[in-house]
């Protein structure tokens, strides 16, 4: 996901805005910040994803929260964003690849039934 400024005004001096990011039903997850000084940031959501989403056909909305925030605080957020990122990145070290493999190619057959598949043991 981008989100940029126009650059037609700037936020007031000592601010920032905080982004944030909430699946349908969850709690807003911070994904960084906006300053004069950065105007833009690319997020990447896929590993933030629940795995109880819904499938896309039922069209759940997903919301951006973007808040005006001192420069301050935004360091604080962020710092505790980035722990948590580190955790997460030890969860991943866990995941089983061949059980979120099994789950895509369910997932692929539900929303596309032409889809054929045969277990393959290696």
């Amino acid at each position: 996901m981008t989100v940029f400024l126009l650059g037609t005004i700037p936020f007031p001096e000592g601010y920032g805005a905080g982004v944030h990011f909430a699946w349908p039903g969850g709690d807003y997850i911070p994904l960084g910040y906006l300053s004069n000084d950065k105007p833009s940031a690319i997020f990447r959501l896929r590993s933030s994803s629940p795995s109880s989403l819904v499938p896309i056909h039922n069209h759940q909305a997903a919301c951006i929260g973007i808040e005006l925030i001192h420069l301050s605080q935004l360091r604080i957020m962020i710092e505790s964003s980035e722990e948590d990122k580190a955790k997460g990145k030890e969860v991943a070290a866990r995941t089983d690849v061949g059980l979120v493999a099994e789950k895509v190619v369910k997932n692929s057959r539900n929303t596309n039934p032409t889809i054929s598949v045969r277990k393959v043991v290696l």
